[in-house]
C-alpha cells in the first residue's frame, strides 16, 4: 500500500478481467480499416475443406477464409451468384 503523502510512487494500474479485455480487443479491430467481424456456423463438410487449406498453407483460420474467397475470379462470384 502507497503512503498517501508519497508523491514519487505511481498507482498499480488494476488488472482487467477477460471481458474488458476482449471488449477493447473488440473495438480496436472494429476500428481497423478494412476488417469486418464474420460470427457464423458451417457445415462439417465446409469446415473439413476449410481445414485441409489451413493445414496445406499454415493458414490461421481467418487467414485461410481470406485466401479463398480473394482467390474467387469476379466471373466465378458471378456464377455463384447468378
Amino acid at each position: 500500500m502507497k503512503d498517501k503523502k508519497d508523491k514519487n510512487t505511481l498507482e498499480l494500474a488494476l488488472a482487467k478481467t477477460n471481458a474488458e479485455r476482449q471488449r477493447e480487443y473488440r473495438e480496436r479491430i472494429k476500428n481497423k480499416q478494412g476488417s469486418v467481424r464474420l460470427n457464423t456456423y458451417i457445415s462439417d463438410i465446409a469446415d473439413q475443406k476449410l481445414n485441409q487449406v489451413m493445414n496445406t498453407h499454415s493458414l490461421s483460420k481467418k487467414d485461410a477464409i481470406a485466401l479463398i474467397l480473394e482467390s474467387l475470379t469476379d466471373n466465378q462470384i458471378k456464377d455463384l451468384v447468378s
